[in-house]
């Protein structure tokens, strides 16, 4: 009896296995690279303002900001507004 529930259970599930997953949907989404593009952007300001370095933290938050507008993501624009006024405060 047992034999037949596993046979059983066997033939279910063959025919309710999923799709195999094609190569696109492994591939990396382009909204993954605009956000990993803002972030190492953001990332790089942020050393370049820690050293002091006022005009390469302002060109890679300007940037930053560009992308971000371009990509419409609130987050990051105003991460990056945020700090272009710190380095227009302190610089």
């Amino acid at each position: 009896m047992f034999v037949v529930i596993l046979v059983y259970l066997w033939q279910y599930y063959q025919d309710k296995t999923p799709p195999p997953e094609s190569t696109e949907s492994r591939q990396v989404k382009p909204d993954a690279r605009i956000l990993f593009t803002l972030d190492r952007l953001n990332k790089e300001g942020k050393e370049a303002f820690n050293i002091v370095d006022y005009p390469t933290a302002l060109k890679k938050w300007e940037q930053g900001l560009n992308l971000a507008r371009q990509a419409k993501n609130q987050r990051y624009i105003g991460t990056f507004i945020g700090n272009l006024g710190n380095v227009h405060l302190f610089g």
